[in-house]
């Protein structure tokens, strides 16, 4: 029997591209789905649109929420599978076969990655393993590319205080737990690069904090290699 996957959508006010999000997920040819979308209260449209595909969707959530991860876990506490993906307003799938796909084959994993590319169809950070050393370096696979299990998240939700990069956080910390990680050679997503990690001087400031907390010496590492690219800059 097939594992349910449980797909969650994040939207606020983007009646732009929240369709194209949905037709995305319930074009997948996967059987057992279950599909969440928590809106932050959406006042342009967007709530209209989700209830015009209510039919095809498990869940719609609208209410405030104090941001993006706060609704992100918000839908893993609602989540029911057995594996958790996130598909953001303005996010698609490659294709229909992407589930099945990535679950072609039974796993033993905590966690499965793929590749995501932009919209212009460049490849996101993919690397051959994860390792610590991904994180002192400050990469950062996309989000849109990772499946979970569902207690590898409601284990270790997303730290709210980290408005920008608690995924990497995430991420991190399901590592020095010992989660098991496997890496499958598919572009799982087209990644809209016009989100929150957008804002550069925010993801900067939210970094350098994050590098602090795993480690003094990293922390200075991170300011050593930003003074030499803005001499590299000003050079």
């Amino acid at each position: 029997m097939q594992d349910k996957i449980s797909i969650i959508t994040v939207v606020y006010n983007d009646v732009e591209h929240i369709e194209e999000t949905i037709k995305s997920v319930i074009s997948q040819d996967y059987q057992n789905i279950e599909y969440l979308v928590i809106d932050g209260n959406s006042t342009d449209g967007t709530l209209e649109i989700c209830k015009k595909y209510s039919e095809s969707i498990s869940r719609i959530v609208s209410e405030s929420d104090t941001g993006i991860y706060n609704a992100m876990n918000k839908g893993v506490k609602l989540a029911s599978g057995e594996w958790l993906f996130f598909l953001n307003s303005g996010d698609v799938f490659y294709d229909e076969k992407v589930i099945s796909n990535i679950f072609k084959n039974e796993s033993n994993a905590d966690i499965i990655y793929g590749k995501a590319i932009t919209q212009d169809r460049k490849l996101c950070y993919y690397p051959k393993k994860i390792t610590k050393n991904m994180f002192i370096m400050e990469r950062m696979i996309c989000h849109q590319a990772i499946f979970a299990r569902k207690k590898a998240l409601s284990d270790n939700l997303f730290d709210e205080d980290y408005r920008i990069i608690a995924d990497r956080v995430w991420l991190y910390k399901c590592l020095c737990a010992k989660k098991v990680v496997e890496k499958k050679d598919i572009i799982v997503s087209i990644y809209d690069t016009n989100g929150i990690s957008s804002n550069k001087e925010k993801f900067d400031k939210e970094s350098l904090r994050f590098l602090k907390e795993i480690s003094r010496k990293f922390y200075y590492f991170g300011l050593l290699k930003r003074f030499f690219k803005n001499l590299i800059k000003k050079n």
